[in-house]
């Protein structure tokens, strides 16, 4: 759902266009928060669970002050509609690799005391 919202925001010619896209944007990235924490939780114990989630924090905020930068750099240079194209890009790539490549982690869950 975020990679759609992204997608549709590189594509947005009205302002009604960006509400939509960005309400996709916006309930896809609060799940995606979600589970990545609930998975986190899920392979960690409560002994290094803060050493296993504060890389999710970490390259969240950073992502907060990069990013802007980032952005703007390749609107100016390539064009508005670049950086959304390049996240949409980047948020289906990291969900396809998310899917394909993380264990399940429910019999893990299920085996702890």
């Amino acid at each position: 759902t975020a990679a759609v919202g992204m997608g549709l925001l590189a594509c947005s010619d009205c302002f009604w266009h960006m509400v939509v896209a960005n309400t996709c944007l916006g309930a896809g990235l609060a799940t995606t928060t979600t589970a990545a924490q609930l998975y986190l939780a899920d392979i960690s114990t409560p002994r290094n669970r803060a050493a296993t989630t504060a890389p999710l924090l970490q390259s969240a905020l950073i992502g907060f002050a990069v990013g802007p930068a980032v952005g703007g750099v390749l609107a100016q240079h390539l064009g508005f509609s670049l950086p959304f194209a390049a996240c949409a890009t980047g948020l289906l790539g990291s969900s396809l690799a998310s899917a394909l490549l993380l264990p399940e982690t429910l019999h893990e869950a299920a085996s702890r005391p």
